[in-house]
This record gives C-alpha cells, sequence and structure tokens, in this order.
C-alpha cells in the first residue's frame, strides 16, 4: 500500500470567515501593477490572523524529509463574488476582489519560506506569479479531452535556481466536471521501482528535453536542452524533471533509451500500488507541494 504524502489541514469556519472580513476591508493594491506592496500587505494581513492555528507543523512538514510532501489546507475564504470562467479562451478580467491571490501568495510565502516567482515568457496569458488555469479549446494544457503527464514545473530549465521549489493550486470553482483531479506521487516511491543501476543510469547526461517555444534559453539548440541527467538530488530527497507531454523527453542513446522506458513503468507501477494522491480540488482547498520532491499530474477533463 501507498504511504500518506498529503497532510489536511481544515480551516475553521469562524476564521474562513475573520480572513475573509479583513481581505475584504484591506483595500489591498492591485496585485497586477503593485506586486511587492500587495505581496507585503497581504503577507502581514494573513500571518496575523491565521497565527500559529496549525501552520508551524505544515511549515515542518513540507521542509523536512517525512512522510509527507504535500499538505491540502480546506475551507478557505474565496473571493465574494467569482464570474463564470471564459470558455473562448481568452483570460478573466472580470475578477474585481483579490481574496484569493492574497491567500496564495500570503499563505506561499508564510508556509515555504520563500518567495514568488514569474516567468517574463507567460505573461500573455499568466499574471506575475498566479496561471489562472481554465479549459480551453485546442493549443493548451487545458484543452478540453487532455490529462498532463507526471512531470515537475519548469523542470527543463538549464539553471536550476530558477526551477520553483514549491507549487500552490488554489479550487476557485468546482466547475463542470467533478471527476477531474489533481494527481500528486512522490518522488521515493517512484525509485521503489527502479533498480539501482537504473538510477545511476538517470544520474548520467543520457537525457534531452524539448524546451517550449518562446522561453528565451539563448542563440543555440533553442527548441531543446542540453544534453542531461533526469534524476538529482539526494536518495532522501530526489529530483525527477519529467516534462508534461511525454513525447518532449527522449533518450540520446541505448542506455537512455532504455532508463526513461523503465522509469515510466516504474510510474504506472507506482500508480497500480496506490501511491498516486488524487485531489479533487473544491472552492476553498489549497494544495502546496514541493515541486523538486513530486510529481504531479492531472486527470483529462471531459
Amino acid at each position: 500500500r501507498g504511504v500518506q504524502r498529503v497532510k489536511v489541514v481544515q480551516i475553521p469556519d469562524a476564521l474562513r470567515q475573520d480572513l475573509l472580513s479583513k481581505l475584504d476591508a484591506a483595500r489591498l493594491p492591485n496585485y497586477r501593477t503593485h506586486v511587492k506592496s500587495f505581496s507585503r500587505r497581504s503577507v502581514a494581513i494573513v500571518e496575523n490572523t491565521v497565527k500559529k492555528f496549525e501552520m508551524e507543523h505544515v511549515f515542518n512538514e513540507l521542509h523536512t524529509t517525512g512522510e509527507e510532501t504535500a499538505v491540502l489546507i480546506k475551507g478557505l475564504p474565496v473571493d465574494r463574488i467569482i464570474h463564470e470562467t471564459p470558455t473562448d479562451g481568452s483570460r478573466s478580467m472580470k475578477k474585481k476582489g483579490q481574496v484569493i491571490e492574497a491567500l496564495l501568495i500570503a499563505l506561499g510565502q508564510s508556509l515555504t519560506g520563500g518567495m514568488p516567482i514569474g516567468y517574463s515568457f507567460e505573461k500573455g496569458y499568466s499574471d506575475p506569479f498566479i496561471h489562472e488555469g481554465f479549459v480551453r479549446e485546442g493549443g493548451s494544457a487545458l484543452t478540453v479531452g487532455t490529462a498532463l503527464a507526471f512531470h515537475a514545473d519548469m523542470g527543463y530549465l538549464r539553471q536550476p535556481s530558477l526551477v520553483p521549489n514549491f507549487l500552490g493550486l488554489f479550487g476557485v470553482r468546482e466547475g463542470l466536471d467533478r471527476k477531474v483531479t489533481t494527481e500528486i506521487l512522490d518522488n521515493r516511491d517512484i525509485l521503489r521501482f527502479v533498480p539501482a543501476e537504473t538510477q545511476k543510469a538517470l544520474r548520467q547526461p543520457h537525457f534531452i528535453i524539448r524546451i517550449p517555444q518562446g522561453v528565451p534559453i539563448g542563440k543555440t539548440n533553442k527548441n531543446q536542452s542540453r544534453i542531461r541527467p533526469l534524476l538529482t538530488g539526494s536518495a532522501s530527497t530526489p529530483t525527477i524533471a519529467l516534462p508534461p507531454s511525454e513525447g518532449n523527453v527522449f533518450g540520446v542513446d541505448k542506455v537512455g533509451h532504455r532508463a526513461l522506458k523503465i522509469l515510466r513503468e516504474a510510474i504506472d507501477q507506482a500508480k497500480r500500488f496506490g501511491f498516486v494522491h488524487r485531489v479533487h480540488l473544491m472552492p476553498g482547498d489549497l494544495l502546496l507541494f514541493d515541486n523538486r520532491r513530486v510529481l504531479h499530474s492531472r486527470s483529462a477533463v471531459r
């Protein structure tokens, strides 16, 4: 049987109402144009309100090599008015409140001990640090009927310091498909099914990852990474660099091809033996996880 990797924290109703009232009354600066001041004030409000409600334990869970590598916080407030999600592929610009943004930024900073990171090449479909996840027709990882394979966000970047350490997913509305789930798979559980010899090969430069168009990586090899390993880190905190699309990573020789095949088979075995944790995000749910220590995926939207 799989090991429990996701800690669940339930926010009491009184605390949810207190957070909503204070964030509503705060008159925070515009998130899109005043990121620094917005972040500073949001952190002050949320930390002062939440104080030490189980959060110290949550922080420790995210930063140790213990069993749990993800935290699901349930019962957080959402903005009082949430407009319908656009269905024409455009961004949602009608939302006036900033409660969700404040919670994502504040809890993300408080619980990870880090700072938000954004990427200039994503400005066409994203705010500085917060992506709008909604299904649209064609040309997107969120295309109807498309699932995301297990992956690490930005794992293809050449500089490890630019890869986000933690990710946070916030449930805004349940949506039409009540079966879609985010799936979490700890890298340690994958490696249970990978022989030591193959792990050694995965730690050597036998692989290339195709890089999405529009990502500025220099004048040469514009569409692919340098030859690189897929497995780094220690035995207790292994990092696996897999992109969302299985077709965007390949071995450059027989050793790489075989190791990649065994790695994918190991992921399937980990799924069969119950190591995958599936979360259907409800409004007010915040899922935080270590992008270096787990792979995540999403089931297809029907």
